[in-house]
């Protein structure tokens, strides 16, 4: 679903705009949210997680989109670096406090406290981009990544590396609270602890440190690296290993 959206991304923008398309999928993300709060059948809730899963990763390139038209090519590094090391951030304080949330009153109202978080996104979003212009969006070829991968082994290693890493993600997400607290005996809020601690490792020692340092030590002094942005610190790796090849 990810891929697809990804893939048609240019088609979309240039029919509806960013502005447009970002502010739909906010609002949807908040309806699935609030769909996960409510209904209690799993054939319900199964297919309203995925895609509402799927959502946030679409969101970070239509943010992303929002990102690169207002920032300027001198102040990219500090701008993107931040952008990265607070989203990290804002994944750590999330798990503990869901756990307590989930402890107390159940999953749903976890699911309920999102969608009330969200909505000030959607407000934001219509009081500060209605005017927002438009890049220029290309279509890429659906196999560049292969044939270039296929051309950079260490771009390739790269690729294989991240998919099973979001694979291992994706599986973790389902089975980790099931298995801390069913098998283990560990309640919600004290797996949101663990969670917690765990995740702060990525902001203290993970990517994001080094994205910050390297968009503002690299991209900012280096006029080629300043032009060939890219979405996200795997990718911008993986450009600059194909660039040293």
């Amino acid at each position: 679903m990810i891929l697809l959206a990804l893939v048609f991304a240019p088609r979309i923008l240039r029919k509806f705009g960013n502005y447009r398309w970002t502010l739909g999928i906010v609002v949807l993300h908040v309806l699935l949210l609030l769909g996960l709060a409510i209904f209690d059948s799993a054939w319900l809730i199964i297919p309203l997680f995925i895609i509402e899963s799927a959502l946030i990763s679409i969101l970070y390139f239509n943010f992303d989109i929002f990102l690169e038209r207002y920032s300027k090519i001198d102040s990219i590094g500090t701008i993107r670096g931040l952008f990265l090391v607070i989203s990290a951030i804002a994944w750590i304080l999330p798990p503990f406090f869901a756990g307590k949330i989930a402890d107390q009153y159940g999953f749903s109202q976890v699911y309920l406290l999102g969608a009330l978080i969200m909505l000030p996104t959607i407000f934001i979003i219509m009081r500060y981009f209605t005017d927002f212009a438009d890049l220029e969006y290309d279509d890429v070829p659906f196999l560049f990544t292969k044939n270039e991968a296929s051309k950079h082994p260490n771009v390739g290693n790269i690729l294989v590396a991240n998919f099973f890493l979001q694979f291992f993600y994706a599986w973790m997400i389902i089975y980790s609270p099931i298995y801390f607290h069913d098998s283990l005996g560990f309640s919600y809020d004290e797996f949101g602890l663990i969670l917690m601690v765990a995740l702060s490792a990525f902001v203290i020692f993970g990517p994001n440190v080094f994205c910050f340092l390297h968009w503002n030590i690299i991209l900012d002094r280096h006029p080629f690296y300043r032009s060939h942005r890219c979405f996200n610190c795997r990718s911008d790796v993986g450009n600059i290993l194909l660039q040293a090849n």
